[in-house]
């Protein structure tokens, strides 16, 4: 197989390994919300800055991989990884 094929493969896993990650630490902030309760305020705050984390982590990752280009199959396979967890262990997690 080509080293080509290879390397978009591994990118492919890392994207969804990502995905997985995102939505576990996510998580952590739903138990979070559950044991202590949040204003509306509060949760906005956390949210943006979790989401503001999570946007930097992933340009990091497609700009060390990618060279910063953007591809769509790295996208959707974030949004596989995050509905694999969720679908598997997320809702028993939280």
């Amino acid at each position: 197989m080509s080293k080509d094929i290879i390397n978009e493969v591994y990118f492919l896993g890392g994207s969804l390994l990502m995905g997985i990650v995102i939505t576990f630490a996510y998580d952590f902030i739903l138990i979070g919300r559950r044991i202590v309760r949040h204003s509306l305020f509060f949760i906005s705050f956390e949210d943006f800055f979790f989401w503001v984390a999570c946007a930097i982590v992933v340009f990091y990752m497609l700009y060390k991989e990618n060279n910063g280009v953007l591809r769509w199959f790295a996208v959707l396979g974030a949004a596989i990884g995050m509905a694999l967890y969720k679908k598997a262990v997320g809702n028993r997690f939280v």
